[in-house]
C-alpha cells in the first residue's frame, strides 16, 4: 500500500480539489500580493503593527496564487489555514520558517488586538515585512 502524500490527504479529507490554474486569476492574486507589500513598506514608520498585517496579507495573496497555479483550490469555506497547510507541503524548508514566522506573530496579534496590548515595533516589523517579500518574490 503506497503512502499518501500530505497533498492527497489534504483531498481526501475534503479540503482541496484539482481545478484548472486561470492565468488570469493568478496574475490578480500576484498583483494583490504586490500592492499588499508595497503598502506593508510604505506604513512602516507610522504603522508597524498595519504593516504587519499587509505583509501578511502579500503572503496569502501570493500562497493563493502559488496554489492555483499548482492546480488546487480549497473544496469549502475558504481558510488562511488551508492555503498555508498546502504552501507548507510543497515548500522548501526555507519558505516553510518564514510562514511559521507568520503564523506566530498573527496568533499573537489576534490574541491580543481586542484587548489592545499588541504592539510590534518597527524593527520587528521591517523584519516581517523582508520575509514577507523573500516569500512572494519565491511564490512570483
Amino acid at each position: 500500500m503506497a503512502v499518501k502524500t500530505g497533498i492527497e490527504q489534504l483531498a481526501e479529507k475534503g479540503l482541496i480539489e484539482k481545478i484548472v490554474p486561470d492565468p488570469d486569476e493568478i496574475q490578480g492574486l500576484l498583483a494583490a500580493a504586490d500592492s499588499c507589500l508595497t503598502a506593508a513598506r510604505q506604513s512602516l514608520k507610522d504603522n508597524p503593527v498595519r504593516s504587519f498585517a499587509q505583509a501578511y496579507d502579500a503572503i496569502y495573496e501570493a500562497c493563493c496564487a502559488f496554489m492555483k497555479h499548482q492546480g488546487y483550490w480549497m473544496a469549502g469555506e475558504p481558510s488562511h489555514r488551508i492555503v498555508l497547510a498546502f504552501c507548507r507541503l510543497t515548500l522548501d524548508e526555507k519558505y516553510v520558517r518564514i510562514l511559521d514566522a507568520f503564523e506566530e506573530a498573527e496568533r499573537r496579534r489576534h490574541d491580543d488586538m481586542y484587548d489592545g496590548r499588541f504592539s510590534m515595533g518597527g524593527d520587528e516589523a521591517q523584519e516581517m515585512v523582508k520575509k514577507a517579500r523573500t516569500l512572494v518574490r519565491r511564490l512570483v
